[in-house]
C-alpha cells in the first residue's frame, strides 16, 4: 500500500472516531441517534435533535464539539503530539464550528468551554467511542441502536 492509501485509511478511521464521538456523547446526554455513516466521500451523524434545548443548551453544544475532541484523542492515541492532534482535528471540524456558532448565540457558552467539556467526556467514555468507531469504520454505517 502506498503513502496516499495510508493517509486515506488514516483519514477514514479518524472520521469514524469523529462521528463516533458525536454519536456516543449525544446518546449519553439523552439524545436520539438515528444513524451514523462514514464513506470516502463524507461522514455524518443524524440525530432526532438538531438544535439545543432552550433551557439547557450546554449538552447539545458539547455534543457538537465531541467530534473534534474524539478525533484529536484518536490522533494522540496513535502517536501524534497533542498540539498536532488538536490542529488536525480542528482542520476537519469546520461544519461543527459553524453549527456551534449558529446554536450558541446568546447562550454565553464559548466554543472553548464546550470543547473542554467534550474532551473530558471523550476521555471518560473512550472505551465506548473506540468500540463504536472501529465497527463504524469496518461497516461504514451504524443504526442508532448500534451506537
Amino acid at each position: 500500500m502506498g503513502r496516499i492509501d495510508e493517509i486515506t485509511d488514516l483519514e477514514l478511521l479518524a472520521a469514524a472516531y469523529h462521528e463516533g464521538g458525536h454519536a456516543v456523547l449525544h446518546k449519553l446526554n439523552g439524545g436520539t441517534v438515528h444513524h451514523v455513516k462514514v464513506t470516502a466521500s463524507g461522514a455524518y451523524t443524524r440525530t432526532a435533535e438538531d438544535c439545543p434545548d432552550e433551557d439547557d443548551p450546554f449538552p447539545y453544544l458539547v455534543m457538537v464539539m465531541a467530534g473534534h475532541a474524539a478525533e484529536a484523542r484518536f490522533y494522540q492515541v496513535n502517536g501524534f503530539g497533542s498540539w498536532k492532534a488538536d490542529s488536525m482535528a480542528a482542520a476537519q471540524a469546520g461544519g461543527d464550528r459553524a453549527n456551534f456558532g449558529r446554536h450558541s448565540r446568546g447562550t454565553g457558552i464559548s466554543r472553548g468551554q464546550a470543547l473542554n467539556e467534550a474532551k473530558r467526556q471523550v476521555r471518560r467514555h473512550w472505551g465506548r467511542i473506540d468500540r463504536v468507531a472501529r465497527v463504524l469504520a469496518a461497516r461504514g454505517h451504524l443504526s442508532g441502536s448500534q451506537v
